[in-house]
């Protein structure tokens, strides 16, 4: 019985320090995915604030970056609709009308993106993230853009966020895919 004790005593303590070398060296792999793209700060809190993060391979640490910019891009939807309802300015309103619509096609864009890397057809991936990336390029610079007066858009800090997250996720598949 002693023996059998000790027997199931090792084996728990090495299943304990097996889980604790995985959730190490996926805090290494977020590190070390993270710090190779243009913003790792951005890169590194969006991951860490995603539990699944922890046993997640490169692919799917991407898949997680892009449902948090799903996510943020529909709080930016939301934001834009409130400050279609603050404005009295007709222009004003076009461009925010201009920022819906490119905020829902990123949203369809992040969702290509997901498909298309779980076929592995990492060139198109890329396509669809620069797309996304250039809707809110986009619905930034209309807030400048002649012929219409400049305007402040209000949405810079959401817009380079979105261009931040679609940046991130373009230098992974480079480095890894």
């Amino acid at each position: 019985m002693k023996a059998s004790s000790s027997i199931y005593l090792i084996s728990i303590l090495t299943l304990s320090l097996l889980f604790t070398f995985n959730n190490l060296s996926n805090a290494d792999l977020i590190n070390d995915v993270c710090k190779k793209t243009d913003y790792p700060d951005v890169c590194i809190s969006i991951l860490r604030s995603d539990p699944t993060s922890a046993n997640a391979d490169v692919q799917e640490l991407i898949i997680l970056i892009l449902k948090a910019s799903t996510s943020y891009a529909s709080k930016t939807l939301i934001k834009i609709n409130d400050l279609m309802k603050e404005t009295t300015n007709g222009y004003k309103k076009l461009l925010y009308m201009g920022c819906t619509h490119g905020y829902k096609v990123a949203i369809a864009d992040i969702a290509l993106v997901v498909d298309k890397l779980r076929s592995k057809s990492y060139d198109y991936a890329k396509i669809e993230i620069d797309s996304f990336r250039q809707e809110a390029e986009d619905c930034e610079d209309n807030f400048s853009a002649p012929p219409g007066p400049i305007y402040q858009s209000n949405l810079t800090d959401r817009n380079l966020m979105m261009m931040h997250f679609a940046d991130i996720c373009t230098k992974i598949i480079v480095l890894y895919f």
